[in-house]
């Protein structure tokens, strides 16, 4: 014989995970647009780390366009090409030691603090009325 709903042990859990399974529903949602938001920090942190290499390159080739090549001899070339590598190479360096990339708890914070109310923290947060 059945016995109350209520009492039921499998009828009480499945009432109880209900909105489990609605907050893993819409954590599973936002998956997506918090792996974009990651790779954007990645974007954004590369360029902060590299922007010394982009401007050596740049500086480099203005000197090569408007014919500082043309005006030394071929030992100064050489020096000159490898004062060139020496800081194209320096400033890699500096720039992939000051690179981190960014953490999923990085990306999740970005896209709460961009949305109103705090949404992803309050997917997390658990009741604590009972205990």
């Amino acid at each position: 014989m059945a016995e109350h709903p209520l009492q039921d042990p499998n009828t009480r859990t499945q009432a109880i995970s209900a909105p489990q399974v609605e907050i893993d529903a819409a954590k599973a949602r936002l998956r997506g647009r918090i792996q974009r938001t990651r790779w954007a920090l990645a974007a954004e942190r590369l360029a902060r780390a590299l922007w010394p290499l982009a401007s050596v390159a740049l500086v480099l080739y203005a000197a090569y366009a408007f014919g500082l090549a043309h005006m030394l001899a071929r030992p100064g070339l050489i020096v000159a090409g490898l004062l060139c590598a020496l800081a194209l190479g320096a400033a890699a360096i500096w720039g992939l030691r000051q690179l981190s990339w960014p953490t999923l708890a990085d990306a999740r914070a970005r896209l709460d603090a961009a949305l109103p109310g705090t949404p992803l923290q309050t997917l997390d947060d658990e009741i604590a009325v009972g205990r």
